[in-house]
C-alpha cells in the first residue's frame, strides 16, 4: 500500500507505540509490550474465526458522515463475509438508525437479514436486522435514568450549551450540536452519575457522543448473543475504533481476538491495533477486511 514515509515505518513499532502512549513509558514496559505484540500477533493469524462483531460509527462509516452508508467496498466485503457462511453482528450506540441504513439500498444484503443481529443502544437490545419491531423506544418514567435526563436538560452550565438529547429505552444520548471539549460533557456526567442516586449508572463515550446506560449494559451481551449460535470453542473477533477506557468500545475489545481501528487500551493481550501507519477507522477496517480470507465458514488472516 501508500507510498512515502508512513508505509516505510515499521509495523510493529507502530503498533507498539500506540500502546505506549496508554501507559508511563520505561525500558521494562516497552520491553513488555514488544513480547506481548508477537504473542497477539501470532494468536490473530493463527486463530480461524466463525463469526465477526463489528462497531458501527467511527469503525465502518466514518463519524463526521455518520448519515451515509458504509462504502462499496466495504459493503461487499461484509456481503461476502455473510455468503461464506461467517455470522456478522452490529454493536452500536445507535438505534434504528443504524437498520435503517444497513437495510436501506440493501447494503446488507436482503437475503441475510434474518442471520445478521444487531446489539442497539450499547448492546442493551439485541435483535436480528429483519426485525422492524426493534429496537423499543419506549422508557420507564420512574427510572433513574429518566430522572437523570430531567436533571441534566435543568443543568445551568448545560443549558448554555446547544445539546441534542434523545432518551430511549435503557439509554440517554447527548450529542454536542457544536464543538464541546471532548472530556468536558464526559467529566461532567460522570460527576452527577457518581453521585450516590445514580447507582447502576455509567458513561461511555462514542465518536459523536456521550452515553449514559446501565452498568450491566455492555457491547459484549452482542458477543454472548452470537456465540450462543456456534459451536463451543468457536472463535470470534471483534473489532471497533474506541477501545480505550471511556471509549463505548473498551469492553467489545477486550476480549481475546479483539482489534482497533483507532484508540487501544493499555491491556498487553487484547485490543491492539494492527493497522499500518497513518491507517485508522473506515480505512483501517477497510485493510482489515483485505487481509481476510474465508474457508469452510471460517476466517483467517493473511499475515497480519
Amino acid at each position: 500500500g501508500g507510498s512515502g514515509f508512513s508505509s516505510g515505518i515499521n509495523k510493529k513499532e507502530v503498533a507498539i507505540k500506540r500502546k505506549l502512549r496508554m501507559v508511563p513509558g520505561n525500558k521494562k514496559t516497552e520491553e513488555l509490550y514488544a513480547e506481548a505484540y508477537e504473542t497477539f500477533k501470532a494468536k490473530i493469524n493463527k486463530s480461524r474465526f466463525a463469526g465477526v462483531v463489528f462497531d458501527y460509527d467511527g469503525t465502518l462509516v466514518d463519524a463526521r458522515k455518520k448519515n451515509d452508508p458504509p462504502t462499496q467496498n466495504i459493503v461487499d466485503k461484509i456481503n461476502n463475509l455473510l455468503q461464506n457462511g461467517i455470522l456478522v453482528a452490529f454493536a452500536t450506540g445507535r438505534g434504528k438508525s443504524i437498520r435503517e441504513a444497513l437495510t436501506k439500498k440493501y447494503v446488507i444484503n436482503k437475503k441475510y437479514w434474518d442471520d445478521v443481529l444487531v446489539g442497539y443502544y450499547n448492546g442493551s437490545e439485541i435483535a436480528r436486522l429483519s426485525d422492524e419491531k426493534a429496537p423499543s423506544i419506549k422508557h420507564d418514567e420512574d427510572s433513574k435514568l429518566y430522572c437523570l435526563y430531567n436533571a441534566v436538560k435543568n443543568n445551568e452550565v448545560l443549558k448554555q450549551l446547544k445539546l441534542n438529547y434523545t432518551l430511549r429505552g435503557k439509554q440517554l444520548t447527548i450529542e454536542p450540536l457544536e464543538s464541546t471539549p471532548e472530556t468536558f460533557l464526559y467529566d461532567l456526567l460522570s460527576n452527577i452519575v457518581s453521585t450516590g442516586f445514580y447507582e447502576g449508572l455509567k458513561v461511555v463515550r462514542s465518536s459523536h457522543s456521550v452515553d449514559v446506560i446501565s452498568s450491566e449494559t455492555s457491547k459484549l451481551s452482542v458477543v454472548k448473543e452470537i456465540k450462543k449460535q456456534l459451536k463451543d470453542g468457536s472463535k470470534i473477533l471483534t473489532v471497533g475504533d474506541r477501545g480505550r477506557w471511556p471509549g463505548n468500545d473498551y469492553a467489545l475489545l477486550s476480549t481475546d481476538c479483539s482489534l482497533s481501528v483507532d484508540e487501544v487500551s493499555e491491556k498487553i493481550d487484547s485490543c491492539w491495533n494492527l493497522c499500518p501507519a497513518g491507517v485508522k477507522g473506515v480505512q483501517g477496517v477497510a485493510y482489515l477486511l483485505g487481509k481476510m480470507k474465508c474457508e469452510n465458514g471460517l476466517i483467517s488472516f493473511k499475515s497480519l
